[in-house]
């Protein structure tokens, strides 16, 4: 039988064996390690573009939109302009997974897979919001980064802050998810 501090870590903590991909999807941070992240990806040939989403942030110089303040980094770690394709508008997850979603249908772009590169403890809700706003025959992949507090599967339970994170983002994952209940009803159960 799991333990419960395996229940809430894999609930929480979601990584996923990696495949190629269409995109790399990047949501909202002023995490660097974010970007490095999909850099690494991107030369090691998992997906032609990525795709970082996030608005302004008070935490990054002059209130720099997140998206573009990652698409410097990427490019900072040899990612070619062409391949990065910035939504700087999202205020939140589910903000980054709907403007996303809407500027590929817009651009018409041949987007039916990616990775989503998140923190290790925002992993699950990122998955479950890009799910939300996607068609059901999308294929997502997950690959996680440390916080910065290095928050990780294996140690966030031995820290009063890793456990305060952790637990903040299971209420908010209720929070979020709530309301679509019924519509996930809906959409995934035809």
């Amino acid at each position: 039988m799991n333990s419960p501090l395996r229940l809430f870590t894999d609930f929480v903590f979601v990584e996923t064996p990696l495949e190629k991909v269409d995109a790399i999807f990047i949501p909202g941070s002023h995490h660097p390690q974010l970007a490095v992240r999909a850099a690494e990806l991107f030369h090691a040939g998992y997906a032609p573009l990525i795709i970082p989403s996030g608005g302004q942030n008070n935490r990054l110089p002059n209130n720099m939109p997140e998206a573009l303040w990652l698409k410097d980094l990427l490019i900072k770690h040899g990612v070619p302009d062409s391949a990065i394709i910035a939504e700087p508008n999202a205020r939140n997850t589910f903000n980054n997974a709907d403007f996303t979603a809407a500027m590929i249908e817009k651009l018409q772009l041949d987007i039916n897979s990616a990775i989503i590169v998140a923190k290790g403890f925002h992993s699950r809700r990122c998955l479950l919001t890009y799910q939300t706003a996607f068609l059901k025959n999308f294929s997502f992949f997950v690959t996680l980064v440390p916080d910065g507090n290095n928050n990780t599967s294996a140690n966030w339970h031995r820290t009063a802050s890793g456990i305060n994170t952790v637990m903040s983002e299971i209420r908010k994952i209720g929070q979020y998810f709530a309301e679509e209940i019924p519509e996930f009803s809906k959409k995934w159960e035809e």
